[in-house]
């Protein structure tokens, strides 16, 4: 019963391999008989044509959201850099400010302290016993008027 079975199932298989190629040659010959194939062809490579159109659309769309992403980039980096500048110019020019208050005091404190020190020497003149030892302690004042001079020369240059 088995084997009888299975040879009805083979029958049937090849009865369908059978009426597949006879379908699929009537097929054939239909489509060439009727010219058919041409359009089918033709409607192949049309398909194909805009399949590349697409592609080619979308690499374009690509590379212009990488160019525009570049330049974005490029300008983020010059406001960071604007920005940048800036400050460095800020802070130089508060520093500027900042020395040059410096400076002016220090040129105040000389200037307060050469007459001090003329003073002291005036007065070291007239207190010392002799002459020598006025005159050293003269020179002495006149030594440190002229270092706390200097001292606010060098401050006001730089």
């Amino acid at each position: 019963m088995r084997k009888l079975l299975l040879l009805l199932l083979l029958l049937l298989q090849h009865m369908q391999q059978q009426q597949d190629e006879l379908w699929l040659s009537s097929v054939k010959d239909l489509l060439l008989q009727t010219g058919l194939w041409k359009g089918i062809l033709a409607q192949h490579e049309m398909q194909q044509q805009q399949q590349q159109q697409q592609q080619q659309q979308q690499q374009q769309e690509q590379q212009q959201e990488q160019q525009q992403e570049q330049q974005e980039q490029q300008q983020e980096q010059q406001q960071q850099q604007q920005q940048q500048e800036g400050e460095e110019m800020n802070a130089l020019s508060s520093s500027t400010k900042t020395d040059m208050s410096a400076a002016a005091a220090a040129a105040d404190a000389a200037a307060a302290i050469v007459p001090a020190a003329a003073a002291a020497a005036a007065s070291a003149l007239t207190a010392a016993p002799d002459k020598e030892m006025a005159a050293e302690a003269a020179a002495e004042a006149a030594a440190a008027a002229a270092a706390a001079a200097e001292d606010a020369a060098m401050c006001v240059d730089s």
